[in-house]
């Protein structure tokens, strides 16, 4: 870099003062070597690579995306070789999850059904709950598992469904007879 000539001489004229006399430390003349920044360089990350060369996602929520997005998250971050088997869990459970619109009138359908005047309409509609409150758990247990890696993510997902629809059937078959 080309410097105008007053700049280079003045420079030169501080440098040769400062080597002809003792300057304290005090001195606001003194002049201090510049040495280069420490750490790392701001062009590239600390991999060495240019910064923005690749992207890597921090952490991904399954329940704050899209189905679209969540399983192209899951593609990218098997393809980085990262463990997908919370996210996959979440995927399978965003389908399961709102199935449980039907499961929930059929297991309430116990205290519907039946004879009335039986005197067991109260344990029928107790027996009813307790179901739907046993789905919410085993539902919740389960995808906590499938986070957890204990369950494969689609059995995770869909075994409380699938047990309980069939609990559900079962009983409203056998209290129609």
């Amino acid at each position: 870099m080309l410097q105008p000539s007053s700049t280079r001489s003045a420079e030169l004229s501080l440098s040769k003062r400062a080597s002809s006399k003792r300057l304290s430390p005090a001195d606001p003349e003194q002049i201090l070597p510049t040495r280069p920044p420490r750490g790392p360089d701001p062009e590239k990350s600390l991999s060495g690579r240019p910064r923005g060369a690749s992207a890597t996602l921090a952490k991904v929520k399954a329940d704050q995306q899209t189905f679209p997005t969540l399983k192209h998250s899951i593609a990218q971050l098997k393809a980085s070789g990262r463990p997908t088997a919370d996210l996959e869990s979440g995927l399978w459970h965003k389908l399961s999850k709102p199935l449980s619109i039907i499961l929930m009138p059929l297991l309430g359908a116990i205290a519907a059904f039946g004879l009335a005047r039986s005197g067991q309409l109260l344990l029928r509609a107790v027996v009813g709950m307790a179901l739907g409150f046993a789905f919410f758990v085993a539902d919740n247990f389960s995808l906590a598992m499938g986070n957890f890696g204990a369950y494969p993510p689609l059995v995770a997902a869909w075994a409380p469904f699938l047990l309980f629809l069939l609990i559900g059937e079962t009983v409203l078959i056998r209290t129609e007879e």
